[in-house]
């Protein structure tokens, strides 16, 4: 596995409009930076981006609630569980929109590894 993970679990909690480096769905190392648009804390239902999926339901909960965060290159919104995010973005992050965090060389903050993401419309 190429996640250099962390051996204490962090309980950060994100918020609307907070700007974040995270994992993003491809699977990759390398990260990505976007705003939380949304914190979804119960199953809701949603628009795929995927045309063949349609509607899909987005499982969260208050326990484990999913941030729909807004890529700053692409503009394209995807639903993350918190494993996803890394950290809070720099001003510098931000403004380029691009980070140099890298899964292979940096240290996540969480006990396991980024999980897929649900492209939303």
């Amino acid at each position: 596995m190429p996640f250099k993970l962390s051996d204490k679990e962090t309980d950060r909690n994100y918020y609307k409009g907070e700007h974040v480096v995270y994992i993003p769905i491809d699977h990759s190392s390398r990260s990505a930076v976007g705003q939380i648009q949304d914190v979804l804390t119960e199953e809701t239902p949603i628009g795929s981006a995927s045309p063949r999926l349609g509607h899909i339901t987005i499982h969260a909960s208050e326990d484990e609630p999913r941030y729909v965060i807004r890529n700053l290159n692409t503009d394209k919104d995807t639903a993350y569980k918190r494993y996803n995010i890394m950290r809070d973005a720099t001003e510098e992050e931000v403004e380029k929109k691009n980070s140099e965090f890298n899964l292979d060389k940096d240290t996540s903050p969480h006990v396991e590894p980024p999980h897929h993401g649900v492209p939303i419309a």
